[in-house]
């Protein structure tokens, strides 16, 4: 791949491992590369993007990962969007999300590390608008599913203007193809539910909206 062409969160194989670029800022010693997470041993390190491919999947939240500096075992960190966030227990055994690059409190008490994350994600916004909006569809599983219709991509995902044009471009479709990654078999499956994802002018993909079909 080129640097040019990776976004963070993004999902990538390093050779035969699945992984997920955590940041794009290239180490010192290593032009061209990005950090990536490996998901098969939690390692993360810097990989020249030459050595990646593109997995053509949509972002996923983020990994809960062991905090390097943590004060204590329930420290736990996480990243999104480029950025680093650090997970800490308070006191009353709740938890605070702060994001590490500007030391700013992003949400406070939370009772879990996974609702932390998901109100810390939630509640950080870019300061640009969207550009576009990509529709997918998905089965009951979260399955990623391939729709057949006018107008969508190679991975079966439909570009639109506004997330108010997904229902009305969507609308009638009951059933799309999922496809197999591995063995590249493909089998007819009900939708269970569409998903918006925000694309900013840099690449760079959202959190998406979840409507039910």
């Amino acid at each position: 791949m080129q640097h040019e062409d990776i976004t963070p969160d993004m999902h990538v194989m390093i050779g035969d491992a699945p992984g997920v670029v955590l940041h794009t800022r290239p180490a010192p010693e290593v032009p061209e590369s990005v950090f990536v997470l490996n998901c098969v041993n939690s390692s993360t390190t810097w990989i020249p993007a030459a050595e990646l491919t593109e997995r053509g999947m949509m972002p996923s939240l983020p990994s809960l990962l062991p905090a390097a500096d943590r004060s204590t075992l329930d420290d736990r960190v996480f990243w999104y969007g480029g950025n680093e966030y650090h997970i800490r227990p308070t006191t009353e055994l709740r938890y605070t999300v702060e994001r590490v690059d500007t030391g700013a409190t992003i949400v406070r008490d939370r009772p879990t590390h996974m609702n932390a994350l998901l109100a810390a994600v939630k509640a950080e916004r870019r300061d640009d608008a969207p550009v576009e909006y990509i529709v997918e569809a998905r089965d009951k599983n979260a399955n990623e599913l391939h729709m057949i219709l006018d107008g969508v991509d190679g991975d079966g995902r439909l570009r639109i203007e506004s997330p108010e044009d997904g229902p009305v471009a969507t609308l009638g479709q009951k059933t799309a193809v999922h496809r197999n990654w591995i063995t590249g078999k493909e089998s007819r499956r009900s939708i269970y539910q569409f998903n918006t994802y925000p694309v900013y002018a840099d690449g760079w993909i959202g959190r998406p909206e979840q409507r039910i079909r």
